[in-house]
């Protein structure tokens, strides 16, 4: 087991809010740490296919995308993401994203705006990348999660909501 298969076993034993509290504090390097590919020969049956990076096909669907559909694709995300996706660009649907969220969520994000919280380059692009996928869809999609997504789910299912 990598240690990042380890501290997330971890996570999931811990209670929803003291897991919530551990994450949102996190850097985000140790979040992508926590979520990375393992290293070639360390579980490489499992690894996932190597991410795809947002191309500008990718941008400018966000760009025209409807704010409302972006929110329901990061409504169950947790804040640190969406406050990662807005700040990956001045999106037109900046305020109607902002508007849609949940007043506590709303603060929370600009709690991470005001910290400077935001993912390394690439990070950020693999986001978009899946985001503009994710929007593209109508409602979920049958393709299976990615890697990030099954690990929330995983947190999710163990008490967190």
């Amino acid at each position: 087991m990598s240690d990042s298969e380890h501290a997330l076993e971890l996570l999931a034993r811990l209670s929803a809010s003291d897991r919530h509290w551990i994450v949102e504090r996190l850097s985000a390097t140790a979040k992508s740490r926590l979520v990375a590919k393992p290293e070639a020969g360390a579980g490489a049956a499992q690894s996932p296919a190597a991410p795809q990076f947002a191309t500008a096909k990718d941008i400018e669907r966000l760009n025209g995308a409807d704010p409302e559909r972006i929110w329901d694709v990061l409504r169950a995300e947790p804040c640190w993401l969406a406050c990662a996706v807005l700040r990956a660009n001045d999106w037109p649907w900046s305020k109607q994203l902002l508007q849609a969220m949940p007043p506590a969520t709303r603060a929370e994000v600009f709690r991470l705006q005001r910290r400077g919280t935001t993912l390394s380059q690439p990070a950020m692009s693999a986001l978009l990348k899946r985001l503009a996928e994710r929007v593209g869809t109508s409602g979920g999609s049958s393709e299976p999660p990615s890697r990030f997504e099954a690990v929330l789910a995983r947190l999710r299912g163990r008490g967190h909501a």
